[in-house]
């Protein structure tokens, strides 16, 4: 998670100073720290999203916004493991297949 947040403060700058993407990633790590934050990414599944899903709905986060922080989480994954900081495919969609 560390990795993942020194590459968006890296990259989400305007004119010098943070995006707001900056603390929206903040925000959705936040969730998934507090409850998986000890897990090593190769255990971390679809349903421990789920978990992390939930824990985001019993804050009171709005249908829309969990929805953007689930993909942010998603999308720390896909980049940690197109770095190879972790083995990746943990959370492909069900279904979904790999193209060659």
């Amino acid at each position: 998670m560390l990795a993942c947040l020194r590459h968006v403060e890296g990259n989400h700058v305007r004119d010098g100073r943070p995006t707001s993407e900056q603390d929206d990633n903040r925000q959705a790590l936040r969730f998934l720290r507090r409850s998986f934050g000890a897990t090593p990414a190769r255990e971390f599944g679809p349903l421990a999203l789920k978990a992390v899903r939930r824990a985001m709905i019993e804050a009171g986060r709005s249908r829309r916004l969990i929805n953007k922080d689930v993909h942010r989480v998603r999308a720390m994954f896909k980049w940690t493991a197109g770095e190879e900081l972790h083995p990746g495919a943990s959370l492909r969609r069900p279904g979904r297949r790999r193209r060659p």
